[in-house]
């Protein structure tokens, strides 16, 4: 295997469509980021996907830095009832406090919020995430027994809501899978990335639980990859959150 940035086959939107006039909105609210147009540019083509569902009077998405803002999309939505989705991997102070104060400071009066749980949290990432590496294995003719995976999460000192969550999700993923091992890292806590990767030998698929290619999933963790000689063993499948089927875990929060 081959230190590479794959790229997955376009999965379907949900072709389901409103049976009947609707007024209800969808926000989708993303960090964001003012140094790199990519995880900014990434929420608005989720929007555009979304639109094109015709499940929803109006879909906007809006960023915490950058552009467009919370309050230039809430505007664009009107006065009517708005579903929120946070597009974060895990919840913590951005979903928590963050994006609740910048919604109440920004609503127009009469507009309706409900507020979901962040995307990263949904029970379908895990079988997305294994969806994405069945599709790559493909490519190097290997069997699921074979191969270990490495889910890497950002993680803090000072939360353990991004611990939670990946650890969660490498449950799942032992539930409805069959591959030889899944272990999980982390960039800013223990197990660290680069010693995981250390003791690792033999085909790896690395998933980054990171909502967008980044600074960490696209230059920390291909950075630490190149540097620890694992290359060779090594598939680095990037960030979960730039797959296409995240806009299908939108569509199914707002079924329930």
């Amino acid at each position: 295997m081959s230190l590479t940035r794959s790229t997955s086959r376009q999965a379907p939107v949900t072709e389901q469509r409103a049976t009947g006039p609707t007024n209800r909105g969808l926000l989708l609210i993303g960090h964001g980021s003012e140094r790199s147009e990519g995880p900014n540019r990434q929420l608005l083509g989720q929007v555009d996907r979304l639109r094109e569902t015709g499940l929803y009077a109006d879909v906007q998405g809006a960023v915490l830095y950058g552009e467009p803002t919370v309050a230039v999309a809430l505007k664009r939505l009107g006065e009517r009832p708005v579903h929120v989705v946070a597009m974060f991997m895990c919840g913590g102070l951005f979903t928590r406090k963050i994006i609740p104060a910048r919604i109440a400071e920004n609503r127009p009066d009469g507009q309706g919020i409900t507020y979901g749980e962040p995307v990263g949290l949904s029970e379908g990432l895990a079988p997305l995430i294994s969806r994405r590496i069945r599709l790559n294995l493909e490519q190097d003719d290997l069997r699921e027994g074979e191969v270990q995976i490495l889910l890497v999460g950002h993680g803090s000192t000072a939360s353990d809501a991004s611990w939670q969550a990946t650890e969660r999700h490498a449950a799942r993923l032992r539930k409805i899978t069959n591959f030889k091992s899944i272990t999980t890292a982390y960039l800013d806590q223990t197990p660290e990335f680069a010693g995981v990767l250390s003791d690792i030998s033999g085909p790896t698929c690395i998933v980054g639980l990171f909502i967008a290619d980044g600074l960490h999933a696209g230059d920390d963790i291909p950075g630490i990859i190149a540097g620890s000689g694992k290359a060779t063993d090594v598939r680095y499948l990037g960030a979960i959150g730039s797959d296409p089927g995240m806009v299908d875990l939108v569509v199914e929060q707002l079924k329930t």
